[in-house]
C-alpha cells in the first residue's frame, strides 16, 4: 500500500500542471511588454481593458480561466493587461486608437500589430480567433502603423483619451489642424480624424480614400466609414430627405459583406421614421420572401405597427406577416402576435397566441405580466 502510494505521489509531482486560467502581467511600461514578447519569441496578446469595463470582468471570469483558453495563450503568447485610461495606457490607446471595451490586440514577436478581437467572446468563440491571430493566412495588415511610439500627436488628442472627466476638449478647432497636414493619411492624422468629430468636409474626405485608408489602417477604415455613413443615413432619416438617404446609402462600400443587410435595414428604418405604414409592411414581405430579414426584425417592426398604426389593411397584413416567422421563436414574438391579433379584432386566435406566449415566457423566466395584461383585456372583449 505504501508503494502504491508512493509511486502516486511522484506520478503528481512529475506531471505538468494543468492551466487553470490565463497567466496576464501587468507591464509597467511598453517597451517592458513588447521586449518580453521578443526575449520568449512569442506573441503578445495586450488585454487593453478599463476599470469601468464590466464586460472586460466578465471575460476574466468566463473566458480566461477557461482550460482550454489558458492553455493555448499560455504557451503561444506573453498575455498582458493593460488598463487605458492611466499612465502610458493612454499612449497605448492612442497609438492603437482603443476606444471600445475590451478589446484584444495580437501582435508578432517583433512587435507588429497582426489582428484585434472586439467585445466579449465566450471561450468557444474566442478559441477560433485566437487560433487565427496566430495564423499568418488569417492575420490582418495595418500598413500605415509605424514603429514610432508614443505618437507624436497634437496636445488636444490626447483629451479624446483617458478617463471621461479629463476629456477637455471644447473649443478646439480640429478642422484647421488637419488642413495643415501635408499627408493627412499620415498615422497622427488618421488617429485624430478616426477618434476625433469631424466636420463634412473631413467625412467626405474619408469616404473619397477609403480604401486607400483600408489598406493602411484594415478594418478601422471601414468602422469610420459605417459610423460617417450612418449619421448621414439617420439625418436623412429623420428629415425625410429621400433624395439624401439614397445618395448617404451609395456611399457604403459595395464590396462589403454587410452592405444589402445595412441598406435593408435602413430602408424599413426610413419607411418606420416617416409613418408610411403600407410601405413598411410592403417592404417587409419582400424580404420575408427574399430571405433578408430575421424573426427580430420583424418582430420589432410589427410590434412598432401595432403601437402607431390604425389602418386594419396594414395590420392585417403584419399578422399574416408574424404569422410567417413565429415559429421556433420566443415568447416576445408570440407576445407581438397576440397583440396585432387583438388589435384586428380576431380575438379567439389572440386569445390563443396569448396563452401560448405567457407559457413560453414563464418557462423561460420572463416576466410576462405585460402578455397577461393583454390576455385580460382580450376576454374582457369577447
Amino acid at each position: 500500500m505504501k508503494t502504491v502510494l508512493a509511486i502516486v505521489l511522484a506520478l503528481v509531482l512529475v506531471l505538468p500542471s494543468v492551466a487553470t486560467e490565463v497567466e496576464f502581467s501587468k507591464p509597467t511600461s511598453w517597451q517592458e511588454a513588447l521586449d518580453a514578447a521578443k526575449a520568449q519569441n512569442k506573441y503578445l496578446f495586450l488585454d487593453a481593458y478599463t476599470d469601468w469595463c464590466g464586460w472586460c470582468k466578465v471575460m476574466d471570469q468566463k473566458t480566461f480561466t477557461d482550460g482550454d483558453v489558458a492553455g493555448l495563450m499560455n504557451d503561444k503568447f506573453v498575455n498582458v493587461k493593460i488598463e487605458m485610461e492611466t499612465g502610458f495606457g493612454i499612449d497605448v490607446a492612442m497609438k492603437y486608437r482603443v476606444s471600445s471595451f475590451p478589446q484584444f490586440l495580437v501582435f508578432t514577436p517583433q512587435g507588429k500589430l497582426v489582428y484585434r478581437m472586439y467585445g466579449f467572446r465566450p471561450p468557444e468563440d474566442f478559441l477560433p480567433e485566437l487560433r487565427k491571430a496566430l495564423d499568418p493566412a488569417t492575420q490582418e495588415s495595418y500598413l500605415g502603423i509605424t514603429s514610432t511610439f508614443p505618437l507624436d500627436a497634437p496636445d488636444f488628442l490626447r483629451g479624446f483619451f483617458g478617463k471621461s472627466k479629463e476629456r477637455m476638449v471644447a473649443g478646439i478647432d480640429i478642422e484647421s489642424w488637419l488642413d495643415k497636414q501635408d499627408d493627412p493619411t499620415n498615422e497622427v492624422a488618421w488617429t485624430v480624424m478616426s477618434r476625433c468629430p469631424l466636420n463634412e468636409k473631413w467625412e467626405n474626405w474619408i469616404l473619397q480614400h477609403q480604401t486607400e485608408l483600408g489598406t493602411l489602417y484594415g478594418a478601422e477604415a471601414e468602422q469610420k466609414v459605417f459610423r460617417i455613413v450612418y449619421g448621414k443615413v439617420l439625418t436623412a432619416i429623420k428629415q425625410q430627405d429621400r433624395p439624401a438617404f439614397d445618395a448617404a446609402l451609395q456611399m457604403w462600400p459595395e464590396d462589403s459583406e454587410e452592405r444589402d443587410q445595412f441598406v435593408s435595414s435602413m430602408e424599413l428604418q426610413y419607411l418606420s421614421g416617416g409613418q408610411n405604414w403600407r410601405g413598411l409592411v410592403d417592404e417587409l414581405h419582400k424580404q420575408v420572401e427574399a430571405g433578408t430579414v430575421d424573426a427580430s426584425v420583424v418582430n420589432e417592426h410589427c410590434w412598432n405597427l401595432y403601437e402607431k398604426c390604425d389602418d386594419q389593411a396594414v395590420l392585417t397584413e403584419a399578422v399574416h406577416l408574424m404569422g410567417h416567422v413565429v415559429e421556433g421563436q420566443g415568447w416576445a414574438v408570440w407576445d407581438t402576435y397576440a397583440a396585432l391579433q387583438f388589435k384586428t379584432g380576431d380575438l379567439a386566435a389572440a386569445e390563443a397566441t396569448a396563452t401560448k406566449a405567457i407559457a413560453m415566457g414563464k418557462a423561460a423566466g420572463e416576466n410576462v405580466s405585460d402578455t397577461e395584461a393583454l390576455l385580460a383585456k382580450i376576454k374582457a372583449a369577447r
